[in-house]
């Protein structure tokens, strides 16, 4: 009979192995078979260690953090090429070797050894245990841990497990030196430098610096005896270490500053901060000042710089000028000889004062006193300048007079303005005042000239000025000259030159007199209305006498003696205005001839005249307003000249007139005078009315001139 048998193939390294085949039958004897299972497994010879070194972190972790405590590792342990055994295995685990770079009970908790049991037909198995990396201040860089394993007749292929460094690399080293100061007088002292790692890492290994003493601003072997290099040794992990040399410095006598040392160090590309030892001079060292003087300008100002302190060692320092920039006058470039460059000036041994000069400028201008400054700055060694910036002021004393002032008198006519120049003998190098006013002469103030008062300034370096006086422009014939004073007083960094000089009465408040020098200039205004009248007379020759047979030139001034208003018509009326006008003449001639003020008045004056105007229509009436005024000529005129007029002229003139433009008007002319008419100009200002006219009645033009002169023209 058949059957099917199916063997199992397995993974275990085991003999080969039979099944037994027997059968029974009744009354029979059955022989039975055997049949082999060949077995094609082999042993195994090999096996692999895994290391999970966190396994509270998912996946699988190779590295631990420095800082990251306690840790659970899982190693696992596998056969290859899926064999098993036959029977349960046990692998001793080995956590950490002496070739490891990471130190067991160092950079990390001692583990002991780990027995790892692989079960009969498994094919791995594992172990946990915990692991603990020490937290360092190392820079390490990264450290590993060896994972082996042992099986008798196995090959174990171990595992790693990495510690990560948590710590920067130190900056470097820094020197320090004890003491830092030795005195110049202190002989051999033995100096310790001490180098400190930089930060709060370390360095791992052991390093090794090479120091040096070198020069800075002591140099040797003039201050210090020369140093040889030396080792300074830190060992790994450590945060110092030092080494030592002898200095020895020079005492000598020299005031000097205190000098240092340099303290460097050299370990391979690492950076080192140096050390500074001081010597210090046991020498006192010099306080320099100054103070200024005084001097004529043309002389030298002596200054005195003076040493104390320290005297025993030659010393120099350095000076120059400047301009004495709050000084109420500084002088200048051309006052005195500036020093802009600093110039040395030099202390002998034990020599504690000197003496510097600086030359000025004499000049012929009056100014104030001017200064400058001498200032102080550094010098040699152990030269230090006083506290108060070792600056001293110069001072120029002027020698020069005052210039004088001098004005000249002005002649103008009037309507001008007068201008007096002021003008100074010299230049002056200061504010030049003078106080000024004006005084009535035969001029009088507000209706010949506007009176001034006040101060003339003239400032340093100008020499002329100008006083204005304003003169005024009238009507009215004057004498030909008029005059006023200028007077000058109370001057001010000034001489008055020329003018009088007067003495005050009193003082202020009625006390004593108060000398006064004044300077006087006389102000000449001259009448400008002769020269008018000229020439209005010759507008008059000119424009009207070539069409009317005579002419009257009448200037109304300011002297009427009386005026008799009416108000009548054009016709009948006008004959007996006029014969009441001239009887009121006549009566006024009368009573002013009896005696009294007036009739001196008209003895003077010499004849009288009735002068009238017939004004405008009114409106709504044929009254027209007529105003008869009384009036005076000048005089008798007899000077020689182009025109004159003879005999005594006595009576009335009646005019009346329609006006046809602004400067033309037509009217009639009564006149009741007896005399011989030539032309004649008055030859001063004498105040009063002046006509000329011709005896009769006769019809007349009217001409409006400039400067209000009427020519008025008899026609036939």
């Amino acid at each position: 009979m058949d059957f099917t048998l199916t063997p199992t193939d397995d993974a275990l390294p085991e003999d080969d192995e039979t099944i037994s085949i027997a059968g029974t039958l009744t009354g029979v004897t059955v022989t039975g078979t055997t049949l082999t299972l060949t077995s094609d497994d082999a042993a195994p010879t090999a096996l692999t260690l895994t290391v999970d070194a966190d396994t509270g972190t998912a996946g699988v972790q190779d590295r631990l953090a420095e800082a990251g405590g306690v840790k659970t590792v899982r190693v696992t342990a596998t056969l290859g090429d899926g064999a098993t055994f036959a029977e349960a295995k046990t692998v001793t685990v080995q956590v950490g070797a002496a070739a490891d770079s990471a130190t067991e009970g160092t950079d990390y908790t001692e583990v002991p050894d780990q027995s790892l049991t692989i079960a009969a037909n498994t094919a791995s198995a594992f172990v946990d245990f915990t692991l603990t990396p020490t937290d360092d201040a190392f820079h390490e860089g990264s450290e590993t841990i060896s994972v082996e394993g042992t099986l008798v007749g196995i090959m174990v292929t171990g595992a790693t497990i990495t510690i990560a460094d948590n710590d920067a690399a130190p900056s470097g080293f820094t020197l320090m030196a004890t003491p830092d100061s030795v005195g110049e007088e202190d002989g051999a002292t033995t100096v310790t430098v001490t180098a400190t790692v930089n930060g709060a890492t370390r360095y791992a290994d052991a390093q090794t610096l090479t120091v040096r003493v070198a020069d800075g601003t002591a140099t040797a072997p003039a201050d210090y005896a020369s140093v040889a290099a030396f080792t300074l040794t830190l060992a790994a992990g450590e945060a110092r270490g030092t080494g030592q040399f002898t200095l020895t410095p020079v005492d000598d006598v020299q005031d000097e500053p205190d000098e240092t040392i340099q303290i460097t160090a050299t370990a391979g590309a690492l950076t080192l901060t140096p050390a500074t030892v001081t010597l210090e001079d046991n020498d006192d060292i010099s306080i320099m000042s100054i103070t200024g003087g005084t001097a004529d300008e043309g002389a030298a100002v002596g200054f005195t710089v003076t040493r104390t302190g320290g005297t025993e060692s030659a010393a120099t320092v350095q000076w120059g000028t400047a301009a004495d920039t709050t000084g109420a006058f500084p002088a200048t470039a051309a006052d005195y000889t500036p020093v802009p460059q600093p110039q040395a000036l030099h202390f002998a041994p034990g020599e504690t004062r000197k003496r510097l000069e600086v030359s000025t400028t004499d000049d012929a201008m009056d100014e104030e006193d001017e200064t400058f400054v001498v200032r102080l700055s550094g010098g040699s060694a152990q030269v230090v300048i006083a506290a108060d910036g070792g600056v001293a002021t110069g001072t120029i004393l002027d020698n020069d007079a005052p210039p004088e002032l001098l004005i000249d008198d002005v002649t103008v006519e009037e309507g001008e303005p007068a201008h007096f120049p002021v003008t100074l003998s010299a230049v002056s190098g200061k504010s030049i005042r003078v106080a000024w006013h004006t005084v009535e002469g035969t001029a009088t103030e507000a209706q010949d000239y506007t009176g001034q008062h006040g101060q003339v300034t003239i400032p340093p370096g100008v020499r002329t000025t100008d006083l204005v006086v304003p003169t005024i422009d009238d009507s009215e014939v004057e004498a030909p000259e008029e005059r006023y004073t200028l007077r000058l007083f109370d001057p001010q960094a000034v001489v008055l030159g020329r003018g009088e000089v007067s003495r005050a009465a009193a003082g202020p408040g009625g006390g004593p007199a108060v000398p006064a020098e004044e300077m006087i200039a006389t102000g000449f205004i001259l009448d400008n209305d002769l020269a008018r009248l000229r020439a209005q007379i010759k507008q008059v020759n000119e424009a009207l006498l070539p069409w009317v047979g005579s002419a009257l030139l009448r200037r109304h001034l300011d002297r009427i003696t009386g005026c008799l208003q009416e108000t009548g018509t054009a016709g009948p009326d006008l004959g007996a205005m006029v014969e009441r006008a001239v009887r009121y003449a006549e009566a006024q001639q009368t009573a002013q001839q009896s005696g009294g003020r007036q009739a001196s008045l008209w003895e003077t004056l010499g004849n009288t005249r009735l002068a009238g105007s017939l004004g405008p229509a009114a409106p709504e009436s044929e009254q027209r307003p007529v105003t008869l005024c009384v009036g005076t000529n000048w005089r008798r005129l007899t000077n020689d000249g182009p025109v004159s007029w003879e005999g005594t002229l006595l009576g009335a003139n009646l005019n009346g007139h329609v006006q046809l433009s602004e400067q033309w008007r037509v009217g009639l002319d009564v006149a009741h005078d007896q005399g011989r008419l030539t032309w004649q100009l008055p030859s001063d200002g004498d105040a009063g009315d002046w006509d000329l006219a011709l005896t009769g009645v006769r019809p007349y033009v009217a001409w409006q001139t400039s400067g209000g002169v009427q020519a008025w023209g008899l026609v036939g």
